[in-house]
């Protein structure tokens, strides 16, 4: 495909379901020709950021001056809970680490750290040794990051292949009592989204903190009761959209390859006008090796990202006074 952006505000690390580490997709970024990029790991926050940052000055890519998560929310249809809604958080670090906003995603983690466990203290029977601490120590040799919540249930799975010198599937392959294709099973997932955070609840503590929210994919919802099925409804997906809007919700990211399959982009476009919602765009980038990762093909543009910045420096003022 035809590369049209050189900006990725939605690209995902090690950190939650991504392949690569921090600085791994920074290289890739820098393979392909994108100049800036935000990593937006799933339900966390990078510490240690400002080491990314500066290793991307020396690959020729800038590692935005603001941090970004993407988290899974819980859409209610009145009392009743409906889809999972996911959506970008983006600030300045300090206030992406406010323990107020940490502790909102905490609690989605509790079954999937469980499960990481349970698979390290197995490790050593597949020829791992490694201790708990440096299985959670990603980039040690140019930008430390520790990784301090669980997210994706295949990470144990991911660094015990890169220990072992293999690919991940692979080791699934020959360890399937281990690292079964279905970790965590659906009644796990199901008894996780309880924890999840209300969409509009996390709106609302974004603007009480100064953060800007914007709807990821907003045409993509998954839907929580018919499997792992995805709703591609845009009756509904509009439908969420005013309501999260007038809960004030800041934009949409307009530029996605869901959108595009789901013949939404004109929906969400003018939405985003009619609404004066902020736009933005991005890979939702995980492995080079995924099918139509999307790098370089879906994107944010320069006067968006302009927008993006002042909206991010206006909220963390207002919220400072």
């Amino acid at each position: 495909m035809e590369m049209k952006y050189t900006i990725d505000l939605h690209m995902h690390s090690s950190l939650s379901d991504g392949n690569e580490s921090p600085c791994g997709v920074v290289d890739t970024a820098a393979r392909v020709g994108l100049k800036k990029i935000c990593l937006t790991d799933h339900d966390g926050v990078h510490l240690n950021y400002d080491k990314v940052r500066e290793y991307a000055k020396t690959k020729g890519v800038e590692v935005l001056p603001f941090m970004g998560t993407e988290v899974n929310t819980l859409y209610y249809d009145g009392e009743k809970p409906l889809v999972s809604v996911h959506m970008l958080v983006f600030g300045e670090d300090e206030k992406l680490k406010d323990e107020r906003f940490l502790s909102v995603i905490r609690n989605y983690f509790a079954h999937t750290n469980k499960l990481a466990v349970d698979q390290y203290e197995k490790l050593p029977e597949i020829g791992v040794e490694m201790s708990y601490d440096d299985l959670f120590l990603i980039d040690p040799d140019v930008a430390p990051v520790y990784k301090q919540e669980m997210y994706c249930a295949s990470y144990v799975m991911k660094m015990a292949a890169k220990k072992l010198g293999v690919a991940p599937g692979e080791l699934r392959a020959k360890y399937p009592h281990l690292f079964p294709f279905n970790l965590p099973s659906r009644s796990v997932f199901m008894r996780r989204v309880v924890d999840m955070p209300d969409t509009v609840e996390l709106i609302r503590l974004a603007n009480e903190l100064g953060l800007v929210t914007v709807m990821a994919h907003p045409s993509w919802l998954e839907w929580l009761w018919e499997g792992d099925q995805h709703l591609r409804n845009n009756t509904l997906a509009e439908k969420v959209i005013r309501e999260l809007a007038a809960a004030g919700l800041d934009g949409l990211e307009t530029k996605h390859q869901e959108v595009v399959a789901d013949g939404a982009t004109e929906l969400v476009m003018s939405l985003a006008d009619e609404l004066g919602l902020i736009t933005t765009g991005g890979s939702d980038y995980h492995a080079e090796e995924d099918y139509g990762n999307g790098l370089g093909v879906y994107g944010t543009t320069e006067e968006e990202l302009a927008v993006l910045m002042d909206k991010i420096r206006e909220k963390a003022s207002r919220a400072a006074k």
